[in-house]
């Protein structure tokens, strides 16, 4: 059971009829008023407020979108000044400098796991 479940309106019999009959004097008179006090009570929707500007735009609404947007306003403004966009955009930079490290890192991994030389042969002494 959850709480605000309420029971009421129960008919027990085999009368279709009489069913019938005891609904529309009960749920069929309470239902809309018990809808309309619902819905009076369900908080209004705010359709007044502006679309999304790309700065309001959140990670979670369209993950794809939201890095394309921060990538491409970081190189916007590193074109002209790249101090300002690691400023104004340090998630872009630290992605990209964790991109770089990762990249490097596996670079590094795969050259250090190059062939290495075979042991030297012992020549046997008879």
């Amino acid at each position: 059971m959850q709480n605000d479940i309420l029971f009421d309106n129960i008919y027990i019999g085999h009368s279709i009829e009489d069913a019938q009959k005891f609904a529309d004097e009960t749920f069929g008179l309470k239902h809309p008023i018990e809808e309309a006090l619902e819905a009076a009570e369900k908080p209004k929707v705010d359709d007044s407020k502006p679309p999304k500007s790309p700065s309001d735009l959140v990670f979670m609404d369209d993950p794809a979108h939201y890095i394309k947007e921060k990538l491409d306003l970081f190189f916007t403004i590193a074109q002209r000044d790249p101090i300002q966009a690691i400023k104004f955009v340090p998630e872009a930079a630290g992605g990209i400098a964790a991109v770089v490290v990762t990249l490097i890192a596996v670079i590094v991994g795969l050259v250090s796991m190059g062939g290495s030389t075979p042991p030297p042969k012992v020549k046997k002494v008879t």
